[in-house]
């Protein structure tokens, strides 16, 4: 991983995010809540970041014997990762927004704030940060 990468990921997410939810809350008529929104962000990134970490790790102490591997680590693991990215992205958000704020989650806010960290990771910042 590199270390300017991640801290620019997480900087243009929390940006985004902050804005995002700063006017999904005042829609709602919840402006006490405001000031909560930079320590859910901030709490579902570091958690997300540790997930992934942990999957790389796994995915690192796998056996390296095989041929079957490298096709592994070529192929299926980003596609892998992606899925997985997606899915644990969208239910933790949902979660640690249900746990800060105290209310269900109702409109599909979550998912439209991991779909465009998706796109913005791969189609900006990867290509960016990959020739530098």
């Amino acid at each position: 991983m590199k270390f300017a990468f991640e801290i620019t990921r997480f900087l243009l997410f929390f940006t985004i995010g902050f804005f995002i939810f700063k006017l999904y809350l005042r829609k709602k008529g919840v402006v006490h809540e405001i000031k909560n929104i930079p320590f859910f962000i901030a709490s579902w990134k570091i958690i997300m970041f540790f997930v992934l970490l942990g999957i790389d790790y796994l995915n690192d102490q796998m056996g390296r014997v095989d041929l079957f591997y490298y096709y592994y680590e070529v192929l299926y693991f980003p596609i892998i990762l992606v899925i997985l990215s997606f899915i644990i992205n969208f239910l933790l958000g949902i979660l640690i927004f249900e746990v800060i704020f105290k209310e269900i989650m109702q409109e599909f806010i979550i998912i439209i704030i991991v779909i465009l960290e998706l796109i913005i990771d791969n189609c900006v910042l990867f290509p960016i940060f990959y020739f530098l």
